[in-house]
């Protein structure tokens, strides 16, 4: 079995690379940088996906990918944004944030399309952000939340393929790092998750990686196009 990862090289992503190669799965990494394993399964593109244009020009001269068909997809790579009052963020930080968390996303889509790649499962790496939009995670929750529909839209193109926008909860990654730094008393959306740190509702990535692969086929129980949160799973 092949898998397609993006955003490998750290976080949620390099837990979820890493159990798969330990599994023996192939792994097919996209990312800026390289995951330092050099497990012969494992298949690393050096890929911006902040730069749309060039990206599908990356994509189409890796015919490695091609060979390998992957049968799962995870979509994870994302990155945080500016935590502000919405009136106080400029339109150059939002198009930042969606281009990597939609259309990067939308880009690969299309190509595994154009390309007749049907994978089995695609994951969309959401956020409980999509849905409670707090004060101040503005470019976040509207990517995410764009990131959801743009799942229900491709889940009636790609009929073959079982798409979920999945929110995996508080995860200990730099991204939580980076939002403990800020200002609980101006963003009160702060506070559980200083509470959640070192606690069971802040799992490592590792484990939440294992979650998340031992659920993989629970998902196709929803239907496809649907959000789901990791933690609400029964």
């Amino acid at each position: 079995m092949s898998i397609l990862i993006t955003g490998h090289s750290s976080g949620l992503g390099r837990a979820i690379a890493e159990i798969y190669l330990t599994e023996g799965k192939h792994v097919c990494g996209i990312s800026r940088r390289k995951l330092n394993n050099s497990a012969l399964n494992l298949l690393q593109v050096s890929a911006d996906l902040s730069d749309l244009i060039n990206l599908k020009s990356i994509l189409n001269t890796t015919k490695d990918i091609l060979l390998e068909k992957p049968q799962i997809v995870f979509l994870n790579a994302g990155t945080l944004g500016p935590i502000k009052p919405m009136s106080e963020i400029n339109q150059q930080d939002i198009d930042a944030v969606m281009n990597i968390n939609v259309w990067a996303n939308k880009i690969i889509l299309d190509w595994l399309k154009e390309k007749k790649i049907v994978p089995k499962q695609i994951i969309l790496m959401s956020s409980g952000a999509a849905i409670s939009a707090n004060y101040g995670w503005g470019p976040y929750a509207l990517s995410k939340s764009a990131l959801n529909t743009l799942g229900k839209l491709y889940s009636q193109e790609m009929t073959d393929t079982h798409i979920t926008s999945l929110a995996p909860g508080y995860v200990d990654t730099a991204m939580q790092e980076k939002l403990r730094e800020v200002n609980a008393n101006s963003f009160p959306s702060m506070k559980p998750l200083r509470e959640a740190e070192g606690t069971a509702l802040m799992p490592s990535a590792d484990d939440a990686a294992r979650k998340i692969i031992a659920n993989i086929d629970r998902l196709k129980q929803h239907p496809t196009g649907t959000f789901l949160d990791l933690r609400h799973l029964r």
